[in-house]
């Protein structure tokens, strides 16, 4: 079952701006839903999210960085 959080409180505890949340979840990444005025985000869906751009993000830097020296 998910566990919603605020779009605020996401990004004060992962430490991801706010705008960056708002931009993966208009481009469906992970779940959202809107209650109250307030949009919430899935936060197992997010944790997953920010696990796999990070790896990504060492993989690149394995292969073009440590390349060049």
């Amino acid at each position: 079952m998910p566990k919603w959080i605020s779009v605020e409180e996401a990004a004060a505890k992962y430490g991801i701006n706010k705008e960056v949340i708002w931009l993966w979840a208009d481009m469906k990444r992970f779940p959202m839903s809107y209650e109250k005025g307030i949009t919430t985000v899935d936060e197992e869906s997010l944790i997953g999210l920010r696990i796999k751009m990070e790896n990504k993000r060492k993989i690149c830097r394995t292969i073009f960085v440590d390349n060049t020296r």
